[in-house]
């Protein structure tokens, strides 16, 4: 590489998801390499963990992203600040001693900002985290975005599902489209030692020999978690000593907590809020289910919790089928169908031997394919060329 890089990052975020760890992740490894990286964002928790890791950040407000049409006349109404607003921030921050790079991740700005950025001398890449499908495909910006897009370096996409979408419902080359899945920091997402795995469930009060499914991430209707409790509900009368461990909130946590009570399951189906070490509860559980049932793009949680040693069962749509390998590295089942997804946690919580063959191949196909040092590699590439 000629020159060493200078890198601004434009991130709207509403909460702290996968894209925001996507974000996290080259924050963290970017800074190591002597890369001089900034992050712009309106989201106040995501600038402070970025401050945290010692990332050099800006609170802006650029607009909600128009991807519903009942933002479009905000969108308007803020666009001749921003333009001055995005010029003078790519102005000021351009280094004449440095390759310059700006990444665009919502739509507002991939729309409004990219020319600009071109015309002040930056190396212009998208990054698209979610299925286009459909509000990309219906947006009243689609044309707009069909024709920026000859204008970047490339866009990053993080599944080869997203990818096919680009090319097929959009018309994008796909020469313009690179794959670059969201790494896995093994320095802190790996198994734990048994005593402080043994201490951690105490203080949960579970029993010794407990068996714990888990789920972390959104409690919304998309993440098809009623599926999930009654395949546990059907569980917990095989199993003794059986818990359903759920990580997060949403919308949909008053209305899950009320199917746990009405199936007798409240001491049984335990809600726990957002944690802050997510690598922990990864190693108190025993079986990690990701039941979707209306899109997934990646799943980045499947990876961390491969990382930390444990069997991941997972709707097979989306970006899903990229990260298993069904019956060899982890499960998939058919999205909805809480009998397939019962079977399969029967048979690997009844058998041991299964579960911990299954958990040696997937933390080698973490190694090999979604780790951060894989993707930070891979991104280097494409900003190099």
């Amino acid at each position: 590489m000629s020159k060493k890089l200078n890198i601004l990052v434009f991130k709207f975020a509403l909460a702290l998801g996968g894209g925001e760890r996507f974000n996290f992740v080259i924050g963290k490894e970017f800074k190591k390499k002597d890369v001089f990286i900034k992050f712009y964002s309106n989201f106040k928790p995501f600038l402070k963990r970025m401050r945290s890791i010692g990332v050099s950040t800006r609170k802006i407000y650029w607009g909600q992203e128009v991807g519903a049409r009942r933002y479009l006349p905000q969108y308007f109404f803020l666009l001749p600040l921003n333009l001055i607003r995005f010029f003078c921030i790519l102005l000021f921050n351009k280094k004449r001693a440095r390759d310059n790079i700006v990444i665009f991740q919502s739509l507002n700005e991939k729309i409004f900002a990219t020319s600009l950025a071109r015309f002040l001398g930056y190396k212009v890449f998208w990054v698209e985290h979610l299925s286009v499908q459909p509000w990309l495909v219906k947006s009243f910006f689609k044309k707009s975005y069909v024709r920026k897009s000859d204008r970047v370096n490339k866009i990053i996409v993080i599944s080869e599902t997203i990818k096919k979408e680009l090319i097929e419902s959009l018309g994008i080359s796909a020469g313009k489209i690179e794959v670059v899945y969201s790494g896995v920091d093994l320095n802190e997402f790996h198994i734990l030692d048994p005593k402080t795995i043994e201490n951690e469930k105490k203080k949960y009060g579970f029993f010794k020999g407990s068996k714990i499914i888990g789920f972390v991430g959104r409690l919304e209707e998309e993440k098809g978690l009623d599926i999930l409790i009654n395949a546990f509900y059907q569980l917990s009368r095989r199993f003794d000593h059986l818990y359903l461990l759920l990580v997060g909130d949403g919308l949909e946590r008053s209305r899950l907590e009320a199917q746990a009570a009405r199936l007798g399951l409240e001491k049984k189906v335990l809600f726990s809020g957002y944690k802050e070490n997510v690598p922990l509860f990864f190693n108190l559980i025993d079986v990690f289910v990701l039941p979707s049932i209306i899109r997934e793009s990646f799943g980045i949680v499947l990876t961390e919790s491969m990382a930390c040693g444990k069997v991941v069962v997972a709707s097979n749509l989306g970006g899903i089928p990229e990260i298993i390998n069904n019956g060899v590295d982890g499960f998939l089942f058919r999205p909805g169908d809480e009998k397939e997804l019962a079977s399969i946690l029967s048979r690997v919580l009844s058998d041991e031997k299964l579960a911990q063959d299954i958990e040696a191949k997937a933390l080698i196909r973490i190694k090999k394919y979604f780790s951060v040092d894989v993707t930070i590699k891979k991104l280097m590439e494409i900003f190099s060329k």
